[in-house]
């Protein structure tokens, strides 16, 4: 595994996810990718809990992510990393330090 170089991190005060909003809890996002095909499509609407949910590696989240925003799993490596997990097997498990991601919430299929 590597450090990632010229990256701001995500806990960066000035990174402002563009559908921040402090008083909605939950929020409508569309995938944009074809990760988590056959389970979430490309182009199709997820609801995201920004708040008030248990950890679980089972459960997919929306991740900030050096590359930007993924909706991903999350499963813990070691104490300093984790691997994204996509369900469309032809693509990539990536694998970060803990401090180069951000959870912004659990996915919700609709």
């Amino acid at each position: 595994m590597y450090r990632l170089r010229n990256f701001n991190p995500v806990n960066n005060i000035n990174y402002v996810p563009r559908f921040e909003c402090e008083d909605i809890e939950i929020l409508s996002y569309s995938q944009k990718d074809d990760g988590m095909e056959p389970e979430i499509y490309q182009g199709q609407q997820v609801f995201v809990l920004k708040r008030n949910y248990i950890f679980n590696e089972k459960d997919i989240y929306l991740i900030l992510c050096p590359y930007g925003e993924s909706i991903r799993r999350l499963k813990m490596v070691s104490d300093e990393s984790v691997q994204l997990v996509a369900s469309n097997r032809k693509c990539n498990n990536e694998i970060f330090l803990i401090d180069d991601i951000q959870i912004l919430g659990k996915v919700k299929v609709s």
